[in-house]
């Protein structure tokens, strides 16, 4: 999703008003006077610590007046630009607290690149998005949302460069996030790649029943080293992360117990919107 980054006069008078003006044109809808206003910013105040985001708003109306080669020109210097992911995004307390300049360059290259149907380009950006600048949040539903939007993402363009199996992969990781964030779209995508599959749910019923664990060390800020354990299973040829947290979401079992229960999780697992359109397929 594409939003224009705003920024409010401080010590650099001149610049910021500058910035205010292009803003103003952009409120009105006057994307293309907008971008003339971003673009001199850009070029007259590259020391100006506006000028990240000055950068990306022109990226954001080369995006909406359609100048999509140009836009991922744009994007390019964004991803490059020496500015920290986790500066203020400008925005109220409920929207992105931090700008993710490197990422949003990213994304919007993306979504260039899906709009014109360039599979492999869209896919190269996705994943630049996705792995090398990673969005930022400290909140999990928003994290989850982001997690799920982007599988969508690699599933459409999977499928149309002929891999359904990759498509299936990046939608299955995602099918206990129901606890955070809304999944339906994940899951009318699995039924359509798994309709006319037999025997679907006596595989998953099998894969849940011989569930694994997997004992992995990280090191903290002190250098001190820990180890936390995560149970998987794996579902059509896919390692799947089973939810361990089912009670934060509200499911406890008659006989409660502390800790990981592998019948309680399976339990949970029954109760999802996943198991549920498995058992209806």
């Amino acid at each position: 999703m594409c939003f224009c980054l705003c920024i409010t006069a401080q010590s650099q008078k001149m610049p910021a008003d500058y910035f205010k003006e292009a803003n103003k044109y952009y409120d009105a809808g006057q994307y293309d006077k907008a971008l003339k206003g971003y673009q001199y910013f850009v070029k007259h105040f590259p020391e100006d610590q506006g000028y990240p985001r000055a950068l990306y708003n022109v990226a954001h109306c080369q995006f909406l007046l359609k100048q999509y080669k140009q836009c991922v020109k744009t994007c390019r210097k964004l991803m490059a630009v020496e500015a920290e992911e986790t500066d203020p995004s400008g925005w109220g307390l409920m929207d992105d607290p931090y700008a993710n300049y490197r990422h949003r360059g990213a994304d919007m290259a993306c979504e260039c690149y899906l709009i014109q149907q360039q599979w492999d380009s869209a896919l190269h950006y996705l994943a630049l998005s996705d792995t090398v600048y990673p969005y930022i949040h400290f909140c999990g539903n928003a994290g989850a949302e982001n997690t799920v939007s982007n599988a969508l993402r690699y599933a459409e363009i999977y499928e149309h460069l002929g891999q359904p199996d990759k498509a299936l992969e990046k939608l299955l990781q995602t099918v206990f996030l129901d606890g955070l964030t809304d999944i339906s779209k994940v899951i009318d995508e699995l039924r359509k790649l798994l309709s006319g599959r037999e025997g679907l749910q006596q595989e998953l019923d099998a894969a849940l029943d011989a569930m694994y664990e997997k004992t992995f060390e990280y090191v903290d800020k002190e250098g001190e080293t820990h180890t936390h354990t995560h149970h998987y299973f794996s579902f059509l040829n896919v390692e799947i992360e089973a939810p361990e947290d089912y009670i934060f979401f509200g499911y406890i079992p008659e006989s409660y117990q502390s800790g990981f229960v592998k019948e309680d999780c399976i339990g949970y697992v029954k109760q999802t919107k996943f198991y549920k359109m498995i058992a209806e397929m």
